[in-house]
């Protein structure tokens, strides 16, 4: 016996009713269809792959040549220390320091004694020849980049006209030697004492011009955590009118990198601090009912003004699901490409993906329906999404930040799915992680829209394929659809007291909000998941 559409909906949205839900009610069964479709602001768009990827090439070939300039001088210097210390005047490391200074010149050089010629300053330089004829910031952005100049928003300051891949070449600078700090750290533990035995022996570093490179030697990165408060929340806004808001909880961290003094081309002057990260377990898993979503953080890029730089810090985004009839959003193209919802596969209800289908292979056997996505997701074959679009604004003051969190989701709506271990978000879980994607948030403001989202999805080709619009169907003809217009709140962060209290100790009193166009998510519940998401990062 068929239930009516009123029904059907009562019982999607029975067991959410926290606040912000319309009317004490939001759906149950597409919260992990939101929090999957946040990764699609760039997940489902894949522009000029071809580009990206050469641009990709030769950006690590660079990252490479620094990572090794990097690990050698390291070597060097913990080598002549450790050969110093054996001899019989042990303690009088004179040559050691000298040796040290000389070989992690090579790559800082911060007295600017060769300028030009450290390490740092020839990956820079290699970064800038790239451009344009490599790289262009569309492939930038679509390797899940900030970008700098005109309509970026990344350091420097806009006033000086800096060009599109001046943020990156500094970020990427800083990412490498820190990694090679870490392989030597890890190699010899005592690396750091041994330097400060050498920087002792020699006896001069309060004249830290004659060693600088030595004397000022530092971990340049340190993690600092934000633990999530209460007020934390994801909010959503569904095509039919519905809200509804779910706590989140857990903590992340973040790697905070001061820029004074490191020997790189950008920040020398203290005007702005770096952030990045790397793969850990983001946030708790989000529990609805049966469905647990898990949520995986893959990198995280980012930066804090620390002397009003004025770059933008406020993003509102769009995306039109349907471009086939027009493209409704404003903005600036963010560099992904007008992209097919496909591959598509048939879906018997179990939530895992069959033979896959569309117009051109033809329809799904019967019991099953054509429209899922790898990753479980509502897929409609034919279908083409808009790029995501920004409209960026407003000018960044002191202790305001912004940070590109590179994310992985993977919705589970059942036990069944978590794999033979029967643990959830485990490597042998039976769906598939959404592809990693940039999610931007931010201390200023941010908001999202969604032209063309989904409130009925029809039907055609017997009932074996969900449809948006006639390209979705074999027979031509896609009938019971219905679309509209949905957009988030407005959301504002909390900026930091002073880049001076982030060094020293954590994330504290930072707010990020962030808001995404969210296409064709979970689709759990039978719904399209078109979403307009929203939510509040508040850090203890």
């Amino acid at each position: 016996m068929q239930t009516s559409r009123s029904q059907e909906r009562r019982s999607r949205c029975e067991s959410l009713a926290p606040a912000g839900t319309r009317n004490g009610r939001a759906r149950r069964g597409r919260f992990p269809a939101a929090m999957v479709a946040i990764a699609i602001l760039t997940g489902n768009v894949h522009a000029s792959h071809a580009t990206a990827d050469k641009c990709q090439a030769a950006v690590e070939k660079a990252g490479a040549t620094l990572r090794a300039a990097t690990s050698k001088a390291l070597a060097i210097c913990a080598d002549t220390i450790a050969k110093e210390s054996t001899k019989a005047a042990k303690g009088n490391l004179t040559k050691a320091a000298d040796a040290c200074e000389k070989s992690l010149a090579s790559v800082f050089d911060r007295a600017k004694a060769n300028p030009g010629k450290s390490a740092i300053a020839k990956f820079e330089t290699a970064i800038d020849k790239l451009f344009p004829r490599t790289c262009t910031g569309g492939d930038l952005r679509a390797l899940g980049h900030l970008v700098s100049g005109a309509g970026g928003t990344a350091p420097p300051a806009p006033g000086g006209s800096p060009a599109v891949q001046d943020w990156v070449k500094t970020w990427l600078a800083v990412a490498n030697v820190k990694t090679a700090v870490i392989q030597q750290l890890l190699h010899e533990r005592d690396f750091l004492n041994r330097l400060s035995e050498a920087a002792a022996a020699a006896n001069d570093c309060t004249a830290t011009q004659v060693r600088p490179n030595l004397c000022q030697f530092d971990v340049q990165c340190r993690s600092h955590a934000c633990q999530l408060t209460a007020t934390s929340n994801a909010s959503l806004v569904f095509p039919d009118g519905l809200a509804g808001t779910l706590p989140v909880s857990g903590r992340f961290l973040l790697d905070v990198c001061p820029m004074k003094g490191f020997g790189f081309g950008l920040g020398e002057e203290g005007d702005f601090v770096i952030l990045m990260g790397g793969p850990r377990r983001a946030l708790d898993p989000v529990n609805v009912g049966s469905t647990l979503v898990c949520v995986d953080q893959v990198s995280a890029e980012g930066w804090c003004d620390c002397a009003g730089l004025g770059v933008a810090p406020n993003a509102a985004s769009c995306q039109d699901h349907i471009e086939s009839n027009g493209d409704g959003c404003l903005g600036t193209d963010t560099g992904f490409a007008t992209t097919p919802e496909e591959p598509c596969f048939c879906d018997n209800g179990s939530g895992i993906p069959g033979a896959r289908c569309s117009p051109s292979l033809g329809s799904c056997p019967n019991g099953s329906v054509c429209g899922i996505k790898a990753s479980g997701g509502v897929c409609h074959p034919g279908t083409k999404n808009g790029p995501v679009k920004a409209v960026v604004s407003g000018v960044s003051l002191p202790g305001d930040c912004l940070l590109l969190e590179t994310l992985q989701f993977k919705t589970l709506p059942s036990a069944a799915l978590f794999g033979p271990d029967g643990q959830p978000c485990t490597a042998d879980d039976l769906v598939s992680a959404s592809a990693p994607v940039p999610v931007p948030l931010t201390t200023g403001t941010s908001a999202a829209t969604v032209v063309d989202a989904v409130v009925t999805q029809g039907t055609c080709d017997g009932g074996k394929t969900r449809c948006i619009e006639n390209a979705n169907c074999l027979d031509g003809t896609c009938t019971g659809a219905a679309t509209t217009t949905i957009s988030s709140p407005t959301l504002a962060g909390r900026r930091l007291n002073s880049c001076a209290s982030l060094e020293a100790g954590g994330l504290g009193g930072l707010k990020f909000v962030g808001a995404f166009p969210a296409l064709d998510g979970g689709g759990i519940g039978g719904g399209s998941g078109d979403l307009a998401v929203s939510f509040e990062v508040d850090c203890e």
